[in-house]
């Protein structure tokens, strides 16, 4: 519970669809626990990008509102960075490098920053169950912002990715550009592959990712999953199946990898980290003790939005 005053700063997730999303309990949670005046609420954004800077310079350049910044989800990611290009915001590295970015943070009149949080917490979690993702081979499925995110960094970090989608001409053009960039992070860096989804089976990838919103619940793919069941247990060097769909926790995805042997990576954990990242942009100091982790479980399982 929270009392909302004039100075209340104002944050909330932009995309759509949004209704599905467990960030507004979440964050109000952190930043009750925290004492951080804030509140975070859903903000649906029609696809499009006049949709999308409409509604951000909108809210960016309202001075009564007290908007702090805001989570940005599917499908306007990519949005993000082309409009802090075009207003000359801070870029963080990560996000300039993938084109993607998933948190807006506003510091005052004119001051706004634009930082990828998903990043780092994708990777880190694949690096943990792959006992390091150097030199591994890497399957991606999407070539979306999620999908370029998250390829970038692997590479980065030393992995061979495969980027699969049924567009492979989507699929090329982004492993050019991220190949074109690579950059070492204390490792040789890997490369990024093009591959059709229809070849995923025979990949050799020893860990996969779901970085489409198939499976997500709320959209027309909810009951869908990206990789056949038959084709998960043909994928006998892969080992684990990592989904950044987060609802519902047991997405189609998941659940055919956990009945094909696989180890999972589900996508509150990711969603976990990246939440507690955007936390400390936004409030400082005060929202670090938060427990992202627990606190997304806690909603996930209370069926809370």
């Amino acid at each position: 519970r929270f009392t909302q005053g004039p100075e209340t700063r104002v944050f909330g997730v932009m995309g759509y669809p949004v209704a599905h999303s467990i960030s507004p309990a979440v964050h109000n949670a952190a930043f009750g626990e925290a004492g951080f005046d804030g509140v975070y609420v859903p903000m649906p954004v029609a696809p499009g990008w006049e949709s999308f800077k409409a509604t951000a310079l909108s809210l960016v350049e309202d001075g009564s509102l007290h908007f702090g910044g805001a989570s940005v989800t599917i499908p306007h990611k990519e949005h993000l960075v082309r409009l802090a290009n075009e207003q000359g915001w801070a870029i963080d590295a990560v996000s300039a490098r993938t084109g993607a970015a998933n948190t807006l943070v506003v510091r005052g009149p004119g001051s706004c920053e634009v930082w990828n949080t998903d990043v780092a917490a994708a990777v880190g979690l694949l690096d943990a169950a792959l006992d390091g993702v150097a030199r591994r081979r890497v399957g991606v499925i999407g070539a979306g912002g999620v999908g370029r995110a998250i390829a970038t960094g692997l590479v980065d970090a030393g992995a061979e990715v495969a980027v699969f989608n049924r567009n492979v001409e989507r699929a090329s053009d982004v492993c050019a550009k991220i190949n074109d960039g690579r950059e070492s992070t204390g490792t040789p860096p890997g490369q990024a592959l093009p591959r059709s989804l229809e070849d995923i089976e025979t990949s050799a990838c020893e860990a996969v990712v779901n970085a489409t919103p198939i499976g997500m619940l709320g959209t027309d793919w909810a009951t869908e999953s990206p990789i056949t069941p038959a084709s998960l247990r043909g994928m006998t060097p892969c080992r684990v199946v990592f989904d950044t769909v987060y609802v519902p926790r047991q997405t189609p995805l998941i659940r055919a990898a956990e009945a094909a042997g696989k180890s999972v990576i589900f996508g509150v954990e990711m969603f976990a980290g990246q939440a507690a990242a955007q936390g400390e942009l936004w409030a400082g100091e005060t929202c670090r003790r938060v427990d992202y982790a627990a606190k997304s479980r806690e909603v996930l399982e209370n069926g809370r939005r």
